[in-house]
């Protein structure tokens, strides 16, 4: 096992974190904890997540939070940010959240991994825009695919797996009757036209799920999305059942 290579420690809201970026985790504490980005509602007593994307832990520890009592399956493919994710399991305590060194991915074995020194969120199997003229540098990761994590009933995906969305969801559609709700950032570059917005709404719709677009935290129409280069978009995806109806869970 690696060791952390933590520059900063920062206590927040109760928990500990140790990490390398101190502005990557004040905006991500903003956007998950603040912003509560990946609420979906009620999820039960002991609901079932997988975190893909799981970074140092953040919206880990939040489910843990927010959902007492639920397991959460956290998955950060880069071996240096997957140390620190098992140092703030640990020193938070958080006895049901497993951690998992792999990408969640189209196809299963190894990825190719896109990484930036000290920049690690924005880390991706796919090479990006913001990755040009950088002293990017290739790691070979594990990777799973979704569909081999989908063998039960699970009650909340988180998919962060920075530009291939739509083909993770293509390749996990057979069961993703099995999953409740859904909570996704979508990449979009130019560099990257494979990841279609129109396909993952396809794909979800498709396995029986109602959907909603966010941009810059407000609801907006697929077809007005602002395509700026890159462009980042929250969706969010649920089934009809008792106290969620047509406009989707409450942030």
């Amino acid at each position: 096992m690696s060791r952390p290579e933590a520059n900063h420690e920062v206590e927040r809201g109760g928990l500990r974190f140790a990490l390398n970026n101190r502005a990557q985790f004040d905006r991500i504490w903003q956007d998950v904890v603040d912003g509560r980005e990946y609420e979906m509602g009620d999820l039960g007593p002991a609901p079932v997540v997988i975190d893909a994307g799981a970074h140092i832990g953040i919206a880990s520890a939040w489910f843990a939070r927010r959902h007492p009592g639920a397991l959460v399956l956290a998955f950060e493919p880069n071996p240096e940010t997957f140390a620190l994710l098992e140092a703030n399991i640990r020193r938070n305590g958080l006895r049901r959240v497993a951690a998992f060194n792999a990408a969640v991915a189209p196809v299963p074995g190894t990825t190719p991994l896109w990484t930036l020194p000290g920049d690690s969120w924005g880390d991706a199997t796919v090479r990006h825009s913001w990755h040009e003229g950088q002293p990017v540098r290739r790691v070979d990761a594990a990777a799973v695919t979704l569909s081999s994590l989908l063998a039960g009933p699970v009650d909340l995906v988180k998919l962060d797996v920075e530009g291939v969305e739509s083909a993770v969801l293509a390749e996990a559609a057979p069961r993703l009757g099995r999953v409740r709700r859904l909570v996704l950032e979508f990449h979009g570059s130019s560099g990257n036209p494979a990841n279609r917005l129109d396909e993952v709404l396809d794909t979800l719709r498709g396995a029986g799920f109602q959907t909603r677009v966010e941009q810059d935290g407000r609801v907006v129409s697929p077809r007005r999305v602002r395509r700026d280069d890159p462009f980042w978009l929250i969706v969010r995806a649920w089934r009809r059942e008792r106290g969620i109806g047509r406009k989707g869970p409450r942030r």
